[in-house]
């Protein structure tokens, strides 16, 4: 070996350890159509480190209780070449999320296997040169059509939305943007680049920008909301199903004359019994199990009296709701010492008196509406461990109990510490129709209990509808069920990075008895803190977020559930196949 060479060698064998430059990793892949397979140049890629931050409030001193999180990008972002060839090199050991765009295409997440769902993570040992990895993009569709009156005329400036329903982990289902436009001086919109999916497509009058707007145009007379093809009724509206590049044209809208009308009312505080001096108005439809989104547009409220009016109403149902304007120097009840300068923000907010209201408007205006503004009312709790005592319990001091309404409301509730003799406090809690839900850290409890008087919270919502001074008593245990899966094909081949939804057989209603995980990478899984009862597993290949809250999602897969029976403190093992994405 010549000199200089075996020099450089000793003098690395001499380097300390954390000295040595560890080898570094990649990843190189391909970028295509899907169905044709034809490579798209062009196409941006990014990587995202993923780390694991800790939660503040773990289950138990000995568990790492972590979730992910995308850390700033600072791998700089890279495109596909003519090939449709991309790479990444001199990456560090660790996990990663890997996406690619390009306009035209949806948007894909590296192991998504549904169009909007979550992909999988790429993991890098040190010197890894992971290869063949392949991105299969799908056209956007786009859909267009025209706005005119009843004669036929186009109208010009109206806001044209297309928007898709969707669930929330709470199990809410609301009407989301997908996309926005307005009308030309044709009549005509166009939305582009719409992720293939079923949604629905609305127009009225909206809020153009001042720069996007002639200096001759004359702001179009009020339309109420419609809904494709022509309803008011959104629970009557026709779906569009965008297919992947795909132009859905004529998707044309008559606008008929139609009467509109006003709410007139008042507001009165009643802290002071005079109107406030800042209010908040809003107003939605009140129709099915649907979150369409509160409207502050057409309304005006003077101080000095406290008269609203809603001007521009279409014949509906409606929910009419007051909030007394943010005011920094409110004071804090005395119950209620904030620790922190975010909880002396959260106080404030939740303290607010509101009002809300729901009313029907069919052939006249409204008059006289009268809205009280109430700062809500206290109900006062106790919560206990079933044969033990709740400071035994690990995490108990993170247990947090709440009160989630049913119908539209706006009212931030400030979870309050629990005393370690287990009573509590729900403050604020406004007129109105909730369920109960507790949050607790422990991961083996569940709640056995919950009553209000006679009201057995865990079979029917709360109904608040003036002061009580009944208890509120939970009672949990520690007994709660457990399953241990495996997820396999068809092939019994365990598969790794799915989820799989654990679903009541009765009371779908309860969300709380809805429990999910992830597999690992042996396709092992999970679920704890399970209320005894008959259950079934699911485990789709490619399913929406949240969508196992849809009652006709689930309906299609029911014989395809894995059933277990649950009973207290029993640990039960199942083997769990998954459940195909369709073609």
């Amino acid at each position: 070996m010549p000199l200089l060479a075996a020099s450089v060698v000793l003098l690395l064998h001499a380097l300390p350890e954390q000295q040595r430059q560890s080898p570094k990793a990649s990843i190189e892949g391909v970028i295509a159509r899907i169905g044709s397979g034809e490579p798209i140049p062009g196409v941006e890629v990014t990587l995202r480190r993923v780390v694991a931050v800790p939660f503040d409030a773990a289950p138990a001193a000995d568990t790492a209780a972590t979730f992910q999180t995308s850390a700033p990008a600072l791998i700089p972002s890279t495109a596909s070449d003519r090939e449709g060839k991309f790479f990444f090199r001199d990456l560090d050991p660790g996990s990663y999320r890997l996406t690619a765009a390009r306009n035209g295409y949806v948007r894909q997440e590296y192991g998504q296997r549904v169009i909007g769902g979550q992909g999988t993570m790429v993991t890098l040992v040190e010197g890894q040169a992971m290869r063949d990895v392949a991105f299969r993009l799908t056209p956007a569709g786009n859909v267009s059509g025209h706005v005119r009156n009843f004669a036929g005329e186009p109208v010009t400036g109206l806001r044209v939305q297309i928007l898709r329903s969707a669930y929330d982990g709470s199990g809410k289902r609301a009407l989301q943007t997908a996309g926005t436009t307005r009308t030309d001086d044709r009549g005509e919109y166009r939305l582009y680049w719409v992720t293939p999916g079923r949604y629905y497509l609305n127009v009225g009058l909206g809020n153009p920008p001042a720069e996007g707007r002639s200096p001759n145009e004359v702001a179009a007379q009020p339309y109420p909301t419609t809904y494709y093809p022509g309803t008011l009724d959104p629970s009557k509206a026709s779906i569009l199903d965008v297919q992947p590049g795909a132009e859905l044209s004529a998707i044309d809208f008559v606008l008929a004359e139609q009467d509109l009308y006003r709410i007139r009312g008042t507001v009165t505080d009643a802290r002071t019994g005079k109107p406030p001096e800042g209010l908040e108005l809003s107003i939605a439809p009140r129709q099915g199990d649907v979150s369409f989104g509160f409207s502050l547009r057409n309304q005006t409220y003077n101080p000095a009296n406290g008269t609203f009016e809603f001007r521009n109403v279409a014949p509906g149902s409606y929910w009419i709701r007051a909030n007394t304007v943010f005011n920094p120097d409110t004071p804090i009840a005395p119950n209620a010492v904030p620790r922190t300068v975010t909880e002396v923000f959260l106080n404030l907010i939740s303290s607010r008196p509101a009002a809300q209201a729901a009313v029907d408007i069919s052939g006249s205006d409204l008059e006289n509406v009268a809205l009280t503004l109430t700062p809500g009312v206290s109900i006062r709790g106790r919560l206990s461990v079933e044969g033990q005592e709740l400071s035994t319990l690990a995490g108990f001091d993170g247990i947090h109990v709440e009160l989630m309404p049913t119908t539209p409301n706006e009212h931030m509730q400030l979870p309050r510490p629990m005393q370690p003799d287990g009573a509590f406090s729900l403050d604020n809690v406004y007129f109105g129709e909730y369920r109960l839900r507790v949050n607790y850290p422990q991961q083996d409890v569940y709640v056995k209990e919950a009553r209000l008087d006679s009201i057995d919270l865990l079979s029917e919502p709360l109904l608040i509808s003036a002061p009580t001074s009944a208890t509120l008593s939970i009672v949990l245990s520690s007994k709660a069920g457990q399953i241990d899966g495996t997820l396999v094909n068809e092939q019994s081949r365990p598969l790794p990075g799915l989820q799989t939804v654990l679903i009541p057989d009765q009371s779908r209603n309860r969300i709380d008895l809805y429990k999910t995980a992830v597999t690992d990478q042996n396709g092992h899984f999970t679920i704890r803190g399970i209320t005894p009862g008959e259950y079934k597993i699911f485990a789709w290949e490619a399913m929406e977020p949240f969508a196992y809250f849809d009652s006709d999602f689930v309906r299609q897969s029911e014989q395809k559930g894995k059933p277990v029976s649950i009973s207290e403190a029993s640990k039960v093992t199942a083997e769990v196949k998954v459940i195909p994405a369709a073609q």
